[in-house]
């Protein structure tokens, strides 16, 4: 990661998620505010060095980029193994089962994390991690409200750790970055078969938890297409809480518009499908409609037939629909401020 100027915030930032139950978090706010303010005007590409220097961590800090250089690990693409890129949610889900097998790391692979424009496409490598998807001045420029989305996404750590092709191989049918690329209408680039192949993303996904891919293949890429004119892009996720938690639902749509009239529309949900659902029918419809109530409206009617929600910890069936439809809502009221005033009455 491009190293960050260390404030208040950052400071705070770089310890959540981590749960204190016996001194408090302000104690922990107040000793990072405290090193951010020691630190200021001090060489932030190098702050271990500087924390081990004023005795604030141990020495042995210092060796802890070569110890894990040194420690390796399969980074080929037909080395065998279960591959591993960020790890954020496999090594918890199944720890057990990795400690006890043969692990093919692609977390080194600097091929696979990038972000760049080529050919009227936006590359993004499935090694990058949340954390440059958010800072990527290539992704602000094209969608200045990703920074806040993935804000939304896990904490600072783990989003420091996942990755974009983790992300999309997890399969969850709440997987926020897989669902903000379904309304990018991304295509994924898979490596590891017999020859490189590509997919749309939508039909990568063919059950809960099933991929189209085989055991040797994974995502090298995903792409999608950008253009000098950005489309309009809506994300929007309810939790129970705001931060540092998975979606009960989310939703994601990107929209292009030629004289009030929707050209162009690409729409995802997630939490209300086995698997992150393209919104095929609802988009469908959208496109070539006028921007009006109306149209919005059907829309949302269309969503509740495409959708099959199920009752779980997150939420009852009907919860779900409801969360959806207001999701669907509010990407137009955020969309088109001011010109949706009867939808508005609706939330």
């Amino acid at each position: 990661l491009t190293p960050q100027v260390t404030t208040r915030e950052s400071a705070i930032g770089s310890v959540s998620g981590n749960i204190c139950r016996c001194t408090g978090y302000k104690s922990i706010e107040r000793a990072a505010e405290a090193i951010a303010a020691a630190m200021a005007g001090k060489d932030t590409h190098a702050p271990v060095k500087w924390l081990v220097e004023q005795g604030q961590l141990p020495e042995y800090f210092l060796t802890i980029p070569e110890r894990l250089s040194a420690i390796g690990g399969a980074t080929q693409e037909n080395t065998g193994g279960i591959r591993i890129s960020g790890g954020t949610d496999m090594m918890i889900q199944k720890a057990d089962l990795l400690a006890g097998s043969q692990i093919a790391t692609l977390h080194d692979r600097k091929d696979l994390k990038v972000i760049k424009v080529e050919n009227g496409r936006c590359i993004i490598g499935a090694g990058t991690t949340f954390s440059d998807t958010g800072r990527s001045e290539v992704l602000l420029k094209y969608l200045p409200d990703i920074a806040s989305a993935i804000h939304l996404i896990a904490s600072e750590p783990v989003r420091n750790m996942a990755t974009v092709g983790g992300n999309i191989v997890n399969a969850s049918p709440i997987g926020d970055l897989s669902v903000i690329l379904l309304a990018l209408n991304a295509v994924v680039t898979i490596g590891g078969g017999a020859q490189a192949r590509t997919l749309p993303l939508k039909q990568l996904f063919l059950g809960y938890k099933k991929l189209d891919l085989s055991g040797e293949e994974y995502i090298r890429d995903v792409s999608f297409v950008y253009t000098d004119e950005p489309p309009l892009f809506s994300f929007e996720k309810v939790s129970r809480r705001n931060h540092l938690d998975i979606a009960s639902v989310n939703s994601a749509m990107t929209l292009r518009i030629r004289d009030n009239v929707i050209s162009e529309c690409h729409l995802s949900a997630g939490g209300v499908s086995p698997v992150p659902l393209y919104l095929k029918a609802a988009a469908a419809f959208l496109e070539g409609r006028p921007v009006n109530e109306e149209t919005v409206l059907e829309a949302a009617r269309l969503i509740q037939e495409e959708i099959s929600p199920i009752s779980d910890a997150r939420g009852s069936e009907e919860y779900k629909r409801l969360l959806m439809r207001q999701l669907f809502l509010a990407h137009f009221i955020k969309m088109f401020p001011g010109k949706m005033n009867r939808i508005t009455d609706l939330l």
